[in-house]
C-alpha cells in the first residue's frame, strides 16, 4: 500500500482512497469483464475483496436480495468478533484461490465450503464461484453447473457466471444450451468478447460455419486484437472452402500473437 492505495495481489489492480472508500484507478487487463463493471464505483475494502474472490458490492447484495435484515441480537455483535470472522472468511477464499491456480481442487473446494459456513450471506457468492470453476477443472460439469447456478439465483446479472456456466455445458457437448447461457451472458454485457468467441465455437462444432462467423467477427469488432478469435474465424473461413478469407485471419492472428508476446511488462507505479 502506498499513500493509502491498495492494490490487488492477484491481477495488480490498484485502487486509490477517497475518505473510507476506494475506486479503481488501475488494471492491467482493460478487458477484464469484473473491473468493467465495478470500475467507476466508489467502495470499501472489503467489498473490492469481496468482488475479486468473485462476490459482490454490498449494493449488488441487497439487489439479490442477500442482505436480509438480521436479528436484533445479532445486530449487537461486537464488532471485533464481526471483523475477525469477515477476515477469517476473506482468508479462506483467498486460500481456495490460491489452491485453484495450484490445481489443488478438492482442497479448494473444502476451503470454499468453510468460508460459507462462516457467512453464507457475505461470502457464499464467491465460494460457489471459486467451487463451480475447481469442479469444472476437475472435468466434474454438472457439480460446476450446480454452484454456478446457486451464484445465479442469488444475482441473475453475473455476467461471468453465465459464461463459465456456458464454458461447463460445451464441455459436456450441450452446444445448444452452451449458446444459451452465452447468450445471456451478452445480453448483460454486450462487450463481453470472450461470450462472443465462446458462442461462435459452439456454432461452429455443430457445423454452422456462417453463424459461428458472425459470433467470431462480433468478438473482434469488441477487441480487435483478439488473436484467438480471428484464428477461430478462419478455421469457419476454412470449413466454408473460403481459403483466402481463411489465410488472411490465420495470418493476422498469428501476427497479434508475435506482438502480445513482445509486449513490454511495465512495472506499476
Amino acid at each position: 500500500m502506498n499513500d493509502g492505495n491498495i492494490e490487488c495481489d492477484s491481477c495488480h489492480a490498484r485502487f486509490d482512497p477517497t475518505g473510507n472508500k476506494y475506486r479503481l484507478s488501475y488494471v492491467e487487463d482493460a478487458f477484464n469483464l469484473t473491473w468493467q463493471e465495478h470500475g467507476n464505483q466508489l467502495l470499501e475494502e472489503r467489498e473490492w475483496q469481496n468482488i475479486a474472490y468473485g462476490g459482490a458490492s454490498d449494493e449488488k447484495q441487497k439487489e439479490a436480495g442477500l442482505t436480509e435484515q438480521k436479528s436484533n441480537d445479532a445486530t449487537e455483535l461486537d464488532p471485533r468478533y464481526v471483523k475477525n470472522q469477515s477476515d477469517e472468511g476473506m482468508n479462506l477464499l483467498k486460500e481456495g484461490r490460491d489452491l485453484l491456480k495450484k490445481g489443488k481442487y478438492d482442497e479448494s473446494i473444502r476451503a470454499c465450503d468453510e468460508a460459507i459456513k462462516i457467512d453464507p450471506l457475505l461470502f457464499a457468492n464467491a465460494a460457489w464461484v471459486g467451487e463451480g470453476l475447481a469442479f469444472h477443472m476437475e472435468g466434474k460439469y454438472d457439480e460446476a453447473i450446480q454452484a454456478y447456478d446457486k451464484v445465479i439465483e442469488m444475482d441473475p446479472k453475473d455476467a461471468i457466471t453465465w459464461f463459465n456456466k456456458g464454458a461447463s455445458l460445451f464441455a459436456q457437448d450441450k452446444y445448444d444450451e452452451a449458446i444459451q447461457a452465452f447468450d445471456k451472458a451478452i445480453e448483460i454485457n454486450p462487450q463481453y468478447a470472450h461470450a462472443w468467441n465462446n458462442k461462435g465455437s459452439a456454432f461452429y462444432i455443430q457445423g454452422k460455419y456462417d453463424e459461428a462467423i458472425q459470433a467470431y467477427d462480433k468478438a473482434i469488432e469488441i477487441n480487435p486484437q483478439y488473436a484467438l478469435a480471428l484464428y477461430n474465424k478462419g478455421l469457419a473461413l476454412k470449413a466454408l472452402g473460403r481459403m483466402t478469407e481463411a489465410e488472411a485471419a490465420f495470418d493476422e492472428a498469428k501476427e497479434l500473437d508475435i506482438m502480445a508476446r513482445l509486449q513490454p511488462v511495465h512495472a506499476n507505479s
